[in-house]
């Protein structure tokens, strides 16, 4: 440590000066029974002793500002000189710099567009030191061990001279660090952005706010929104950029002129005041910009993600469970609910349980207010006794109160669906069981899926309360069963339970196919995380949930994808700073990201046009310190068939940049002129023989059912992957004739029926 730097300590103490970290909203609210907005909704009040202050007048001029509040005013620390050159000089110009005793700041730099090669002129009396303790982060300490100085104002105290790398807009942030500006009496720093330019650029800096009192004017009390995505048009050029904390975001545009300012909200329980405003952008202006939203009807919007890094056999693993309200009413009585993994015991948590019960586990999380979020962390020991590598193992977690807050259609019968599924004996045993509080209005389709082919079809109907079991399976499969909700059930609730490895792995059972399908957990008030349990997991990987079905990892169109990256700290030097930066594919819905659990706290950031930023700040990782951070993400609407979806992540340690392999996708695709493959299993039932003619084939084949008399007219189904019907026939002649334009590219399942009874089944590869 640099011996002026302890001094400046040493002063900052003696004065008892106060240091300000990042604005936290606490989670405690009081609701005023009798204070109602115009609409009648309840205003739910704050009481937060850091409230967050809404953006101020700055000074930008060309390139940077860095403002210190004094009592008296402000010293404005700002940048002015010309960037054209390779090697430029930046200067640092102070205003308001009255009786200053000491100050220190942070300062971040875009590596991809500057070097910095050091100071230069400097024209203050005392010690000014700076060192770059990793690429890009620079730290600036000042201090006169004699008197406290007063410089004219515009006076230049220093140079900063870089090398420029790429011809871009660059932004440039100064952030807090342990101490600040030390003047005559108590003063606070703000964190504030800015920005090197050597072409045209405008900027956009703006302010959420949660408007309590639903007038669409910002009034004192009111609070940021936190991680809005927001978006900027102009023709075919956007950009997404995210809320942070404060609700504050910024954009920093390559042209100047006029474009159009969405606000996106994530759920539809907000509604914007202004959902586009115009902006025309003028050569290093400053654009400054509420928007505020306000209910469009109350709902707690709970959602809730548990995830490890890795899973391993025979250790202790440790899972992190975050949660946040993104509604618009507070959540009352929150809890969490986890259920373990059969082979997973309970080891111990940062959150005392409130029940214990076996393999299940009750958090008391309290009132959550809108806009709140929180984390806790659970760890479990894992089974050295009846587990192998490469098996599925699988956490839950469901918050309370669940609700949808999205209007219910009046068509649904108000009958919902769960599955459950047990290894008894020497069987899998399923139970199909209506929730809901009235009975099916119809039949729906079920389906168990044996080994990746489809083994048993069938229909369930139930009255409420009631419950169906199916268990005459043996044990020496994977099995997996998916039920159909009835029509218009509200949310994307997916009745679906795998069960592998019921004979305790001893008969060569098929591993890695529980994962390649997608789990009950498409509502986000539930969160299901299996992995493939592994003795030595791959650094720096990014994993995608599911992984989808052959050597292509197919999915449908309507799956949602859930992406984890487990990264490790494979330089020498401990790291304080790390950043996750997710290139993702334009056939991703960019508004969907819901950002996860991870083992570290984060800064979640939209950026460009398909970027997603983890930025964990002023954090301690060692060399080969490990750690994770999981994101969800929806599909853009109607994905034809033939798309591919991948992610191209990359992990900034220091100076080096890691580019992790990219995790690959694909909906299918049409293609006429390929021939398609008729893959036929050994008859469910001895006496059935079938022939597919001509296989493979090109435009048409005929799959016939031969030496057997059936009961009834024999129906054929085509299933997807995900379990949902693609083609159904019926025959009373044992023929059914397939058409390739009915078949895109994929991986389908066909099974034929007597009646409900599966007589024969097969597999159709369509490339």
């Amino acid at each position: 440590m640099k011996k002026s730097y302890i001094k400046l300590k040493k002063i900052i103490n003696k004065l008892n000066i106060l240091s300000f970290g990042d604005i936290k909203i606490t989670k405690t609210f009081v609701i005023s029974e009798t204070e109602k907005s115009p609409k009648g909704h309840p205003i739910y009040r704050f009481i937060d002793n850091n409230t967050p202050t809404m953006l101020k007048n700055g000074l930008y001029i060309i390139f940077f500002v860095l403002l210190f509040a004094q009592a008296n005013g402000q010293v404005t620390f700002r940048a002015i000189g010309d960037t054209s050159s390779t090697i430029f000089d930046v200067g640092v110009q102070v205003t308001n710099f009255t009786d200053v005793a000491a100050f220190e700041y942070t300062m971040t730099y875009d590596t991809t567009a500057f070097t910095l090669l050091g100071l230069t002129e400097i024209n203050i009396q005392g010690s000014l030191e700076f060192f770059e303790p990793q690429k890009g982060i620079v730290k600036f300490s000042w201090i006169d061990n004699t008197n406290n100085v007063t410089i004219p104002d515009n006076t230049v105290i220093y140079k900063l001279r870089f090398s420029t790398l790429e011809k871009k807009v660059s932004k440039v942030r100064f952030v807090l660090d342990d101490s600040f500006i030390v003047a005559d009496s108590s003063n606070a720093i703000k964190n504030h952005d800015a920005y090197f330019a050597g072409i045209n650029a405008g900027f956009i800096e703006g302010v959420t706010i949660y408007d309590f009192n639903e007038n669409c004017q910002f009034d004192a009390g009111e609070n940021g929104i936190n991680d809005l995505p927001l978006r900027v048009e102009r023709n075919t050029f956007y950009e997404y950029t995210t809320s942070n904390t404060d609700g504050q975001f910024e954009f920093v545009l390559l042209d100047t002129g006029n474009v159009n300012l969405k606000t996106l909200p994530r759920t539809t329980s907000w509604l914007p005041c202004t959902p586009t405003q115009s902006i025309d952008l003028i050569n290093y202006s400053e654009n400054r910009v509420k928007t505020l939203l306000q209910p469009n009807f109350g709902c707690p919007h709970m959602e809730v993600d548990i995830s490890s890094a890795y899973v391993k056999p025979c250790e202790t693993i440790k899972y992190w469970v975050d949660y946040r309200n993104n509604g618009t009413s507070p959540a009352f009585d929150a809890s969490v609910h986890i259920t373990l993994d059969s082979f997973m015991t309970y080891a111990g948590s940062s959150l005392a349980p409130a029940q214990l019960d076996g393999k299940h586990i009750t958090f008391n999380i309290g009132n959550i207010a809108p806009d709140h979020f929180g984390r806790f962390s659970i760890s479990v020991s894992n089974s050295c006794i009846g587990t192998v590598e490469g098996q599925a193992q699988c956490m839950k977690a469901e918050i309370f109160p669940k609700m949808i807050c999205d209007p219910v259609s009046p068509a649904w019968d108000h009958s919902s669906v769960q599955v459950n599924g047990i290894c008894k004996d020497d069987s899998v045993q399923f139970t199909i069981k209506n929730v809901g509080s009235t009975d099916m209005s119809a039949q729906q389709d079920y389906i168990i899926i044996e080994d990746m082919i489809i083994g048993k079809t069938g229909q369930v109907q139930l009255p409420s309360g009631g419950t169906q079991t199916l268990s005459e399976l043996t044990a020496e499969h994977t099995y997996r069963l998916i039920v159909n909700q009835s029509a218009n059930h509200p949310g994307k609730s997916y009745p679906t339970v795998a069960l592998e490895g019921c004979d305790g792995y001893n008969t060569g059972i098929m591993l890695g196919s529980v994962t390649e399908f997608a789990e009950d957990d498409a509502d986000y008030f539930i969160s299901i995380d299996c992995q493939e349990s592994t003795n030595t997991p791959t650094p720096n990987t990014i994993t995608g949930h599911p992984k989808g079905y052959g050597p292509n990892f197919e999915i449908t169109s309507h799956t949602d994808l859930t992406y984890l990256i487990y990264f490790k700290n494979v330089t020498p030097t401990t790291l304080t700073r790390l950043v996750i930066r997710d290139s993702l594919s334009e056939n991703l819905n960019i508004i969907s990201v819901q950002p996860g659990a991870s083992s570290l706290p984060y800064d979640f950031t939209l950026s460009a046009q398909n970027i997603v930023m983890f930025t964990f700040d002023n954090v301690s990782i060692p060399p080969d310190g490990e750690g994770f951070v999981k994101f969800r993400v929806s599909q853009m609407p109607n994905n034809p068939v033939n798309t591919q979806i991948s992610t191209h992540a990359q992990i900034i340690m220091g100076e080096d940049t890691i580019a992790l392999n990219p995790s690959l996708h694909t909906i299918g695709g049409d293609n006429e002129q390929l021939y398609v493959m008729v893959d036929v299993k050994n008859p469910i039932n001895e006496n059935v023989k079938l022939d597919v003619r001509p296989n493979p084939f090109l435009t048409e084949a005929t799959i016939e059912v031969k030496e057997y008399i059936p009961l009834t007219d024999l129906r054929l189904r085509l299933y997807r992957i995900d379990g949902s019907v693609l083609v159904e026939q019926s025959s009373t002649t044992g023929k059914f004739r397939l058409s390739r334009s009915s078949i895109s590219k994929g991986v389908y399942v066909f099974v034929i029926e007597d009646g409900h009874i599966p007589i024969a089944s097969g597999k159709i590869i369509a490339p």
